[in-house]
């Protein structure tokens, strides 16, 4: 099918053919308007000089109609032609309109299709070449892969090409975290607060030169810091210890002082004590004595008979002891009272009752 437009011809055509007195108009002017252009305006000048802008003015409108006046009359036939042109034109275009839409829509289909073999080559190249989640989703899909110049078999051939590169890229950055990891695990043993390998994924994107230097002098720093911290923990520790013990042997101090102040005081207190009831003890004693001795002196001048039985003289030099035998003939209670009175005077006796 292959459209053949007629061949173009134009009929009869008289070009428009103006005569008119312009070119006198023209020469006119020249020297007319030469007085206007050496014109200048001064304070004395001012006022006609307004006046004679508003002349030209007029005089250049006068003109300016007369031809638009003049194209109107012949701009008819122009106007037709043109429009009878387009007309022409709009209908090739229309059909063509029709063929572009469904082109668009099947070029569309292919590349839809096309993208899915592509994708079905992105699954076994990811096969063959091995990539995380974070390097696969970097795999391109481009564009010029869904032209119909590019067969499957190229755009696997460039597919290797990015997978690979990008393989470098996920080699070196694991050598990257290889080397960070074996840093961290090395310090890790002697850090009360350990790293993480993921607290420097910050550090990837940088060589690997400068990343060891980053790790070594951060996990040294906490090494460090964590040290400095024992240090002074063991210091106030002991410190605390120390001071403990201080205060521990100064309180037994103060309450063995307690302690021994109150025994002292006890102590007197228990010698005042004693002083006291010894010397109640006397008054009692003494008191005693005399009502004995009271007693007995009356029980004695009332004992009925005392009747001596014999006296015998013990032979010692130092203390003469002198042995009395006698009888005594009295009440009971009387005699109760002379036994007490021998008692508390420590006289030695034997009494036989009759």
């Amino acid at each position: 099918m292959n459209l053949q437009v007629t061949e173009l011809k134009i009929g009869k055509v008289q070009a428009a053919e103006i005569n008119w007195n312009g070119a006198e108009i023209k020469a006119s002017l020249n020297v007319a308007l030469e007085d206007y252009r050496n014109m200048v305006v001064t304070e004395e000048t001012l006022k006609g000089s307004k006046k004679v802008m508003a002349d030209l003015n007029k005089q250049a409108k006068i003109i300016d109609d007369f031809r638009k006046s003049t194209v109107k009359k012949l701009n008819p036939d122009i106007k037709q032609f043109e429009s009878e042109a387009k007309e022409l034109v709009s209908m090739i275009k229309e059909a063509r309109t029709i063929i572009d839409n469904q082109v668009e829509t099947f070029i569309i289909k292919q590349r839809e299709e096309k993208k899915v073999l592509v994708k079905c080559a992105i699954d076994s190249v990811s096969h063959e070449i091995e990539l995380k989640e974070k390097y696969l989703v970097r795999v391109e899909l481009k564009d010029q892969y869904l032209n119909s110049s590019m067969t499957i078999n190229k755009v696997t051939e460039d597919l290797r090409v990015q997978f690979n590169q990008l393989l470098q890229e996920q080699q070196m950055e694991q050598n990257k975290i290889d080397t960070i990891k074996v840093i961290v695990d090395t310090f890790n043993d002697k850090l009360t607060f350990k790293f993480t390998p993921q607290e420097f994924d910050y550090l990837l994107d940088r060589d690997i030169t400068e990343i060891s230097q980053v790790v070594n002098s951060k996990v040294q720093g906490r090494l460090e810091a964590e040290q400095e911290e024992l240090a002074r923990i063991e210091r106030e520790k002991q410190e605390a210890i120390e001071k403990a013990e201080r205060e521990a042997k100064e309180q037994a101090e103060r309450e063995a002082k307690k302690e021994t102040d109150r025994i002292e005081r006890e102590h007197q207190e228990k010698i005042k004590q004693a002083e006291i009831e010894k010397q109640q003890a006397i008054q009692k004693a003494e008191a005693e004595k005399q009502a004995v001795l009271f007693a007995t002196e009356e029980a004695l001048q009332s004992v009925d008979t005392i009747t001596p039985v014999e006296q015998v003289e013990d032979q010692g030099q130092d203390n003469p002891l002198l042995e009395l035998n006698f009888s005594v003939l009295d009440t009971h209670e009387r005699l109760e009272t002379l036994k007490r009175y021998l008692d508390q005077f420590g006289y030695e006796y034997h009494v036989k009752e009759m």
